[in-house]
């Protein structure tokens, strides 16, 4: 098939690119800087150049198309979340994803046939805090604080798609476990100088997934037609923050005695610190029922393989 990516040189996209071409899909990448996604990406994909705060994705110049896939929005641990910053997240998840619908529009229109499948992105954080309550994918969404509000509201942007296309998937991704980005990019210098530590309380469940197994949730949610509307994107077994520590610890063969106080991350990180002091039991049940194959479900084989 051939599927249309945005947001395919981020930290996910570039894994979902690379399994995409692995399974002989032809991919059309739509990028803002057509030179530097050719360097991250290789010579293997199509680009298309594309501004998405200034115009509708230019869907009509690429030909014919069976699928999108959307991964587009700006990295929300990046900055301190200022008002400004926390316009541009929601800005960029939800005006993005619209833009790109509309791009899907004018190819209709132009005469590309009805798609396959729009896989769009959202995150576990549109269930809000829940302590230990297990959560799956028909449990009830937040948006009592600002996370769960962007993915409440960048779900109802993608859900526009269902008019061009013949499934609309959206996957509720956790905390993504992988090489070059991600929470471990932050986490691994203070591990490695003996300097983790559980944060907060440490009781906050983080539903995680290795960066392989999420990529191909994406591959198979755009192919296998019994995947439909909100999936979550995490492996069988979340753990606490304090489990989750002590198993890197443990892996990385150091110490992680320095726990962080709340108000400390509070001081730090402001209204950021909500994302890492509250948590979600997140248990992918729709890809259990469909007998996704998990390479790593275990979270120690998960760090093994990234560290």
């Amino acid at each position: 098939m051939r599927i249309v990516v945005a947001g395919g040189t981020g930290f996910v996209g570039r894994v979902v690119v690379k399994h995409l071409l692995n399974k002989g899909h032809q991919v059309v990448v739509l990028t803002r800087n057509v030179a530097s996604a050719i360097l991250v990406l290789g010579d293997g994909c199509e680009f298309q150049y594309w501004n998405t705060e200034l115009e509708d994705a230019p869907l009509d110049k690429i030909g014919a198309f069976d699928s999108v896939i959307n991964l587009m929005g700006e990295n929300i641990a990046a900055k301190r979340w200022t008002e400004a910053q926390k316009e541009k997240i929601l800005l960029s998840r939800t005006k993005g994803t619209q833009r790109l619908i509309n791009g899907i529009k004018l190819a209709t229109a132009a005469g590309n046939k009805k798609l396959k499948s729009f896989v769009s992105t959202s995150a576990i954080g549109v269930y809000g805090d829940r302590g230990d309550e297990e959560i799956g994918e028909s449990s009830e969404i937040s948006n009592k604080d600002f996370l769960s509000l962007v993915c409440s509201e960048w779900e109802k942007s993608a859900k526009t798609a269902k008019e061009f296309c013949e499934r609309v998937v959206i996957i509720r991704v956790g905390i993504v476990i992988g090489r070059a980005g991600g929470a471990l990019s932050k986490m691994l210098p203070l591990f490695k100088n003996n300097l983790g530590g559980f944060l907060g309380s440490g009781k906050q469940y983080m539903s995680w997934i290795h960066i392989d197994d999420l990529a191909e949730l994406y591959c198979t949610a755009m192919e296998d037609d019994r995947y439909k509307d909100e999936i979550n994107g995490t492996a069988p077994r979340p753990v606490t923050n304090q489990v989750f520590t002590n198993t890197l610890a443990k892996v990385l063969k150091k110490w992680a005695i320095l726990p962080t106080p709340a108000f400390a991350l509070n001081l730090a990180l402001g209204e950021m610190s909500t994302m890492i002091l509250t948590g979600q039991k997140v248990i992918p049940k729709k890809a259990m029922h469909y007998h996704f194959d998990y390479q790593y479900p275990l979270l120690e084989k998960a760090l093994k393989e990234v560290i």
